[in-house]
């Protein structure tokens, strides 16, 4: 939740793409769900919790106005009392688990709900210059993901980066068998440091 946060404080408007994509946000595609997901058992769609909607916020000059806003909502969060937020749809009959879609090929039980988010993702990774990838290791496990990325790739775009970001050294070797030979030699990059140094060496980059 910590992107959706910066983007609220910032005054950002953002898009989860569930029912397809709003020329004016940013795209915020979660390809394995959400803690502030759930479905609505009323409609069966996915009922995101957000910010606007959670509490009443408290001042932006108070001294504690970060803490309070993430305490707030997190409280909501272990409710999941809030209303289903599809425009046709007004119940709050929203189930108590989150909605997280475990890094495997099976994905089948998600797809009628998810399968917008994952096409905006292949037709992001198109037309996409630079992925940079902070922290996820690419699990054996998650053909779905490589699946995902072959089809994304094909595109008449030329990538110009692909950096990969993770603590953990052993991640290189994965992701190297993830891309192809031209990507190699031109734009892959492996570097080891944890999140907080992925965030100054990304600063770094987009000021660049």
């Amino acid at each position: 939740m910590a992107l959706e946060f910066a983007f609220h404080i910032q005054n950002r408007k953002f898009d989860y793409c569930l029912k397809g994509s709003k020329n004016d946000a940013i795209s915020l595609l979660k390809l394995h769900g959400s803690i502030n997901w759930s479905f609505c058992n009323n409609c069966n769609n996915i009922s995101p919790l957000v910010f606007d909607r959670a509490f009443k916020l408290p001042h932006p000059e108070d001294a504690r106005y970060e803490k309070k806003i993430c305490m707030r909502y997190y409280e909501q969060i272990q409710k999941r009392k809030h209303k289903c937020n599809n425009p046709d749809c007004t119940s709050s009959d929203i189930d108590d688990m989150p909605l997280i879609v475990p890094p495997t090929w099976n994905k089948t039980m998600y797809h009628s709900n998810i399968s917008a988010v994952w096409k905006k993702a292949a037709e992001e990774l198109s037309c996409a210059e630079n992925i940079i990838v902070i922290g996820y290791s690419l699990p054996e496990s998650d053909m779905f993901f490589r699946y995902l990325f072959a089809l994304g790739s094909i595109s008449k775009t030329e990538l110009k980066k692909f950096w990969v970001i993770d603590i953990d050294q052993t991640v290189e070797d994965r992701y190297e068998r993830l891309v192809s030979g031209q990507i190699k030699r031109r734009g892959f990059k492996f570097i080891r440091d944890d999140f907080s140094g992925s965030l100054r060496i990304l600063s770094q980059a987009l000021r660049n």
